[in-house]
C-alpha cells in the first residue's frame, strides 16, 4: 500500500528535491518539500518528513516532523501537532496525501494571523533593504542597462507553470472530456486538450499550487469507464513535462492561452504547430523524447 501512495506521489511531486524516500531497519522514511505562497514573503519552502512503519497502513505513521526556515518555531509546531492529530484519527487507512494537505491547509490559514503576518512583515522589510541595496550596485554597473534590454523579449511570470500530461486512452471520450474541462475552468487553468490519432496530451497552464492540486484531483477521481462499464479511476497518466511558464511577448502581447479548448489535430504536423503557435517550441523535444514509441515519429 505505501508503494500506491509513494507512486501517488511521484507523480504530482515530481521536481528534484520535492519527494525523497528511502528505507531503514524497520522503517520507510518519506520527505515532501512543499512551497508555499505568502503575500508578506513571496514564498516559502515547508519539508514535512514522515516515518512510516513497515506495516503501514496497518500501523499508523511512526513520527512526523515539519520544519522551515522562513516560519517561526512556534507555527511550525502548530501544524506539526494538527498533523499528528489527524494521523491518529486515520490510522489503518493510507494518509499520506492528505496530510500533505491539511499541512498546505494549516500554512494557509496560519498566514492570515495577526502574529504571524506581524512576524513575516519584519522579514519583508529586511529583505526589501537588501534589494535596494542591490539595485543601487546595479546602477552603477555600466553593463546592467545591456543585460536588461537582453531579457526583455523572455518573461517568467512568478507562480506560473506549465504542465504536459499523456493520457493513454479515453473509453468514454465526452464524458472524460467534459471532466477536464470543468476541472480547468474550476482550478482556474488554461490550456490545449489535444488528439491525434491515438495521442492524448493535456496542456496546462496557470498557478503551481493548482495544477499540483489538478494532478491530485485526476489521479484520485473516478474520470473514465472500464471495459465492463464501470466508473473508474486513471491508472495510466504520465507527467511529461512540469516547469516554470516563460512566456514570450510579441508586440507588447503575452503568446500563452487565454482559455481551455479540446482540439482535434488529424496529424504531428498540426500538434506541432500548437506548440509552436503558443511559444512552446521547447516542448517538442521532450514530447518526441518521452514518446519514441508513438507512431508515426513526432518532430
Amino acid at each position: 500500500m505505501a508503494e500506491e501512495e509513494l507512486s501517488l506521489l511521484a507523480e504530482i511531486f515530481c521536481f528534484p528535491g520535492e519527494l525523497v524516500h528511502w528505507r531503514s531497519g524497520d522503517a520507510i522514511h518519506v520527505n515532501v518539500k512543499i512551497s508555499e505562497p505568502c503575500a508578506q514573503m513571496g514564498s516559502h519552502d515547508v519539508l514535512n518528513n514522515f516515518v512510516l512503519p513497515l506495516d503501514y497502513p496497518s500501523n499508523s505513521i511512526s513520527e512526523i516532523n515539519i520544519t522551515s526556515s522562513s516560519l517561526p518555531a512556534d507555527f511550525i509546531n502548530r501544524i506539526k501537532e494538527k498533523l499528528q492529530i489527524h494521523a491518529v484519527t486515520r490510522r489503518g487507512e493510507p494518509m499520506l496525501l492528505e496530510l500533505i494537505e491539511l499541512s498546505k491547509e494549516s500554512l494557509n490559514k496560519l498566514h492570515n494571523q495577526t502574529d504571524l503576518c506581524q512576524h513575516l512583515d519584519k522579514a519583508n522589510i529586511q529583505q526589501k533593504k537588501c534589494l535596494q541595496a542591490e539595485d543601487i550596485q546595479s546602477c552603477t554597473d555600466p553593463d546592467s542597462t545591456e543585460k536588461r534590454q537582453a531579457n526583455c523579449s523572455s518573461i517568467q511570470y512568478k507562480g506560473l507553470w506549465i504542465t504536459l500530461i499523456q493520457l493513454d486512452h479515453m473509453r468514454s471520450k465526452s464524458k472524460y472530456t467534459k471532466i477536464i474541462k470543468n476541472w480547468s475552468k474550476y482550478f482556474n487553468l488554461s490550456g490545449r486538450l489535444i488528439f491525434c490519432q491515438k495521442l492524448i496530451l493535456i496542456l496546462l497552464l496557470g498557478d503551481r499550487e493548482n495544477l499540483k492540486t489538478y494532478l491530485v484531483q485526476h489521479k484520485t477521481a473516478c474520470v473514465d469507464v472500464d471495459s465492463r462499464g464501470h466508473s473508474c479511476k486513471e491508472r495510466m497518466m504520465t507527467v511529461l513535462t512540469e516547469e516554470p511558464y516563460t512566456a514570450t511577448v510579441k508586440e507588447g502581447k503575452n503568446m500563452g492561452f487565454s482559455d481551455f479548448q479540446a482540439v482535434e489535430c488529424s496529424n504531428m504536423a498540426e500538434v506541432e504547430n500548437i506548440f509552436k503557435t503558443y511559444m512552446l517550441h521547447y516542448f517538442c523535444h521532450s514530447l518526441s523524447v518521452c514518446l519514441v514509441n508513438t507512431p508515426p515519429p513526432l518532430f
